[in-house]
């Protein structure tokens, strides 16, 4: 098990690594990722929002145009979400999903 210590600090050097960079990309900024986790011997990668935790500000407005995912749209523009409920009984017992 990794100390939080040394996690939080990979976290930060990703980060300022990422925003050291002329030409970033999505690729080039998954090969830092990758690289500074070998360096710390990470056994989990850090996840975007970790890494977006270490910054504020300017830098986090920079890092989040490459670390976070633009929304996908369907082909039919509708996006089919699963709801699970917890498995309570139906309070008046006359619910169709119940």
């Amino acid at each position: 098990m990794q100390s939080s210590i040394t996690f939080e600090k990979a976290c930060c050097e990703i980060s300022q690594s990422i925003l050291a960079r002329e030409k970033l990309t999505v690729k080039t900024a998954r090969d830092e990722i990758m690289r500074i986790c070998a360096k710390y011997s990470l056994s989990q990668i850090p996840r975007n929002d970790e890494i977006l935790a270490t910054v504020n500000g300017e830098n986090y407005k920079s890092l989040q145009k490459i670390l976070i995912r633009k929304p996908v749209k369907t082909a039919s523009g509708v996006a089919v979400i699963a709801l699970m409920a917890k498995p309570y009984a139906c309070p008046h017992g006359r619910c169709t999903y119940c």
